[in-house]
C-alpha cells in the first residue's frame, strides 16, 4: 500500500476518534454510518481498498469537519490541515450556537475519555468563568458586531440580546466545562482587554450607567470567584484545577485537549472564532508551547499566596480605576 494511502486512513481514524464518544469504536461507527458489513469496513481500515469519495463526504458531513481534515489532502503536500469555525461576515448571534456546540462536544469527549486533560493558556478571561454572568457574556459578541458593522447600524448595549437557544447552550457549556480538570495559565493582563472594551463603548455612549454599574459589580464578583478557585484548586465539586500566572506575555488563547485516544489543538482567533487541528505535529507543538509558558509562570494554587493576592488586587484596582 502507498504511504499516502496509509496516511489518509490513519488521519481518518484520528478524526473519528476526536469527534465521537470514547466508547464508540471506529469500525462500528463506520459500519452504521456507511451501511457496510464488518469485513468491508476492516478491508478499508487495513488499506486493502480505498474509501470512496462518496464515503469520505458522508463521514465529513457527519463529523461536521472539512473534507481536508478527514483525508488530510494538504498534508500530502507537507502542509497542515486546520478546521476553522470562523465568524467573519455573519451576525455572531447566528453563529454562536454552532461555536458553543463545538466547545460542548470537546468537553463531552473529555469527560468520556481515559486520562483526559485540558490545558488553557490565555490572555483573556476564560469563557467558562465570565459566561456565568449574563451581562458579561454579551460583551465579546457585541464587540464583534461593532467591528464588522457600520456605526449607524449599532444598537445600544442594553438593546442587544441573544436567543434562548444561546442562553441554554451557554448554561450547558459552563456546567460541562467546569466538570472536568483544567489547568490555566493566565497572562498578567487577562482582564485588561476586556475592561478596555467596556470603556471604549462607554466613551461612545453605547452603555448606560446602570449597565456600567452591573458590569463592574459582575467583574469584581468574578475576580472574587477566581481568587477562591485559584487558592483552593477546586473548580467544581467534580473537578480540580491548577492556576499559573505567566511572567511573559501570552499572545492569544491556546487550548490543548488530550487523552489516551486523541489530541486536539485549539486556538481562539478573531474575537469569538476558533481554529482547531488534530494534526499530531501541531498538537505536539501546541503542548510544547503551553509547557514552555508554564516554565515561565508561577503556580498560585495552594502556594505563592503573596503572588496570588497581588495579582487579583491588581485586577481589582484596574477595574475600579477604569469603571
Amino acid at each position: 500500500m502507498k504511504k499516502d494511502h496509509l496516511d489518509i486512513v490513519a488521519n481518518l481514524v484520528n478524526a473519528i476518534r476526536a469527534s465521537v464518544p470514547s466508547d464508540v469504536k471506529v469500525p462500528e461507527y463506520l459500519m452504521d454510518l456507511l451501511s457496510l458489513g464488518r469485513e468491508a469496513v476492516y478491508r478499508r481500515l487495513r488499506g486493502a481498498i480505498m474509501f470512496s469519495l462518496d464515503e469520505l463526504v458522508v463521514i465529513s458531513q457527519d463529523l461536521n469537519i472539512s473534507l481536508d481534515a478527514v483525508v488530510n489532502f494538504k498534508r500530502l503536500n507537507s502542509k497542515v490541515v486546520f478546521d476553522a469555525s470562523l465568524v467573519i461576515d455573519k451576525d455572531p448571534r447566528d453563529e454562536l450556537p454552532q461555536n458553543l456546540s463545538i466547545y460542548i462536544d470537546f468537553y463531552k469527549k473529555i469527560k468520556q475519555s481515559a486520562n483526559a486533560r485540558v490545558q488553557i493558556a490565555t490572555n483573556q478571561i476564560p469563557y467558562q468563568f465570565f459566561l456565568k454572568h449574563k451581562l458579561l457574556a454579551k460583551v465579546p459578541s457585541y464587540k464583534w458586531i461593532y467591528q464588522t458593522q457600520s456605526f449607524s447600524e449599532m444598537i445600544p448595549f442594553s438593546d442587544y440580546h441573544v436567543s434562548e437557544e444561546v442562553s441554554l447552550l451557554v448554561k450547558e457549556f459552563v456546567e460541562i466545562s467546569n466538570s472536568v480538570d483544567i489547568n490555566f495559565i493566565f497572562d498578567r493582563d487577562s482582564f485588561k482587554s476586556y475592561v478596555e472594551d467596556i470603556v471604549f463603548f462607554i466613551k461612545l455612549n453605547l452603555i448606560t450607567e446602570n449597565d456600567i454599574k452591573q458590569l463592574k459589580q459582575d467583574l469584581l464578583a468574578l475576580i472574587n470567584e477566581l481568587e477562591v478557585i485559584s487558592a483552593t484548586g477546586i473548580l467544581s465539586p467534580t473537578a480540580q484545577t491548577l492556576v499559573y500566572i505567566s511572567d511573559i506575555s501570552v499572545e492569544t488563547t491556546y487550548v490543548l485537549y488530550e487523552s489516551d485516544d486523541f489530541k486536539i489543538a485549539h486556538y481562539r482567533v478573531y474575537g469569538i472564532s476558533t481554529i482547531t487541528s488534530i494534526d499530531p505535529k501541531i498538537c505536539e507543538a501546541h503542548k510544547t508551547w503551553i509547557d514552555s509558558l508554564k516554565r515561565y509562570s508561577t503556580l498560585i494554587t495552594r502556594s505563592a499566596d503573596l503572588v496570588r493576592s497581588e495579582y487579583f488586587n491588581q485586577q481589582r484596582d484596574f477595574i475600579n480605576r477604569l469603571l
